[in-house]
């Protein structure tokens, strides 16, 4: 467990070592918002179109293999950012490889501890994995942005390069890593299983609109603040960063005891706020839009994650977790792409605002939903009330 953790760290180092990107991009390359806003979503619609190859993978080979794979290119891609000078088909197809790394290392992580984590404490477990990525969005952005300044962005690239390669050694050494799950017969025609029922459906659609929401703080928030007259923007990153690890380090247990789906339903809706009092508070409060998105994102995904994998059978964790990753980084590229054109013609606050509004909507239903809080719909006369209500 803490192999397939420091994995996940020194994964996670690499990968968030490319969120100051878009200061990059606006600074040094003087890009425009669309322009940002297309590199952020390349890597995100990346992650969507490698999550159905990962899911057929996911439940079937060796998951540290897979993340040793997933890291090895991580590795290799970042490296050649090194040659990159300017905005075009390399760096284009440089971040898409970055995504399609992400859904194998993400997938592949979260399937192998979701097998192995105690059903009543699954919450909590996920939250952990979560953490392990989710702490370096503070600590890489917040040691790389002097760094850029100071000698040049070439030498984070290979820190960035090099921090995968460790991630690489790491995967390989995780206990249980090197066991594949046998393909069978019962394991055929999951996904199609899987995207029959109303519950998986709603947890799809959820996430990408939670993915919208995080595509729009996370590529549009380092522009906006250099455009009001911010210098520095790590210090959202970390106070980001920071909550939600400290959210699920101490509070990592309350999904499990007070009801995953009520612990959801209120970090959810804080996360809407977080969204829509951004562009408001200005640039000397870039860090507490940070911090209230923090705790929102700490609570609310082990809480989802917990509540729709404890009712999903185990040969489906993986290809859930690879379900997840398309839906969340779908919605964060739509947002990424097509709010950065509503940016362009309108401002930076009206993306906040309209990707507010949507998760507003999509929060409501979420909290009025059977399929989630687990109050059961009428029953058809003669029919049976079915088994495994995911609530609590």
């Amino acid at each position: 467990m803490l192999t397939a953790l420091a994995c996940g760290s020194a994964y996670g180092f690499a990968m968030s070592s490319f969120y100051l990107l878009p200061a990059w991009l606006a600074g040094d390359l003087g890009a425009s918002a669309d322009t940002i806003g297309s590199v952020t979503a390349t890597c995100a619609l990346a992650t969507v179109l490698a999550a159905p190859l990962v899911a057929r993978w996911a439940d079937r080979v060796a998951l540290g293999r897979l993340a040793a794979m997933g890291s090895a290119t991580m590795a290799l891609s970042a490296a050649a950012f090194y040659f990159v000078e300017s905005v075009g088909p390399a760096m284009y197809l440089l971040r898409a490889v970055h995504g399609a790394t992400f859904t194998v290392v993400f997938t592949a992580l979260n399937a192998l501890v979701a097998r192995l984590a105690p059903r009543e404490r699954l919450s909590e477990a996920m939250g952990l994995v979560g953490a392990s990525m989710l702490v370096m969005n503070a600590i890489a952005p917040a040691l790389m942005e002097p760094l850029a300044h100071a000698a040049g962005w070439q030498l984070v690239f290979a820190i960035a390069a090099a921090s995968a390669a460790l991630a690489t050694g790491l995967a390989l050494a995780v206990p249980g890593g090197d066991a594949a799950v046998p393909a069978t017969p019962a394991a055929r025609g999951t996904g199609r299983a899987m995207m029959a029922r109303r519950q998986t459906r709603q947890y799809a659609l959820v996430s990408a609109f939670t993915g919208c929401a995080f595509g729009v703080m996370f590529t549009f928030t380092p522009p906006m603040a250099l455009e009001l007259g911010r210098d520095h923007v790590a210090g959202f990153f970390a106070a980001y960063a920071g909550a939600a690890v400290l959210v699920r380090l101490l509070l990592g247990g309350l999904p499990d005891r007070l009801g995953r789906f009520r612990t959801a339903v209120v970090s959810l809706h804080v996360y809407v706020a977080a969204v829509a009092v951004t562009p408001l508070l200005g640039a000397d409060a870039l860090e507490l839009a940070g911090l209230v998105l923090g705790l929102a994102h700490g609570l609310f995904f082990p809480s989802l994650h917990g509540m729709v994998l404890s009712v999903t059978p185990a040969r489906e964790h993986g290809r859930m977790m690879a379900l997840f990753v398309a839906s969340f980084y779908g919605g964060m590229s739509a947002g990424a792409w097509g709010l950065g054109r509503l940016a362009t013609v309108a401002g930076y606050q009206s993306t906040y605002l309209v990707a507010a509004a949507l998760l507003l909507v999509v929060a409501l239903g979420f909290a009025f939903s059977r399929e989630f809080s687990g109050r059961p719909r009428p029953l058809a006369p003669g029919q049976a009330m079915p088994a495994g209500a995911p609530g609590g």
